[in-house]
């Protein structure tokens, strides 16, 4: 199985670009010769320094921690790595956590959120650590995959971050064991989606598809609802 993707991005009405939107394809031996998406999405805490540097060097530690837990599961055989990732999931946000504070080693007010997914076998994995959502369009419908880290009645004010030092994170997890031909899975930041519903989001891509347009269109159509920052990440199942 093999993987669509499209990526769109836009400073909007900010002076800097504090979001990050990363992906990779991974293909190898050990797995196979099956493929493994992995696609992240990271929001820097608009309110603290170095933003956009951060949310980026986030990003890439994610794929690499990803990549690299990957290739040891996919050395067991029998192992499903979709399972193996869920099972482990609070080491990997911990190890990422921490690879960014060794980074930034004197800066005490940084942050960033993360999602990120991983695709393999028709199965997709799931996780956030702040308020960057997800979103499955599936037969028909537009859900929300993940709970969102934001404070009741105050969608600007996270709960969580990567960055906190001396503090658990509580990642939220979720797997789709059914990832097939026609469904699609959006990545953003919440700037991505602005003060579009789930019923917008739903029309659009029915109208266009999975394709750079309809990625485009939605950064477009949310960049009228919002001045922040947009990062948006796109996945279908390729068609055969």
């Amino acid at each position: 199985m093999s993987y669509s993707v499209f990526t769109a991005l836009n400073k909007n009405r900010l002076e800097s670009m504090e979001d990050t939107a990363l992906w990779v394809q991974l293909r190898a031996s050990e797995l196979g010769g099956d493929e493994i998406l992995i696609a992240a999405v990271c929001d820097g805490v608009g309110s603290l320094e170095l933003s956009g540097e951060v949310s980026e060097f986030a990003a890439v530690e994610t794929i690499g921690e990803l990549a690299r837990r990957i290739t040891l599961y996919a050395r067991a055989h029998g192992v499903s790595i979709i399972n193996k990732l869920r099972d482990n999931i609070g080491q990997i946000i911990s190890s990422i956590n921490d690879g960014l504070i060794r980074n930034y080693p004197d800066e005490r007010r940084i942050g960033t959120t993360l999602t990120f997914a991983v695709f393999w076998r028709g199965s997709l994995l799931a996780c956030s650590v702040g308020d960057s959502p997800v979103y499955l369009i599936k037969d028909g419908s537009c859900k929300l995959l993940l709970e969102l880290d934001n404070r009741e009645g105050d969608k600007n004010e996270i709960t969580q971050c990567l960055g906190e030092r001396n503090r658990k994170l509580q990642p939220n997890v979720r797997i789709v064991d059914d990832f097939k031909t026609g469904d699609k899975v959006l990545i953003g930041s919440d700037g991505a989606f602005g003060g579009l519903n789930q019923c917008d989001i739903k029309d659009t891509v029915a109208s266009l598809g999975a394709s750079q347009k309809c990625a485009d269109a939605i950064i477009d159509d949310a960049a009228n609802t919002t001045r922040d920052n947009q990062a948006l990440i796109l996945v279908s199942v390729k068609e055969r």
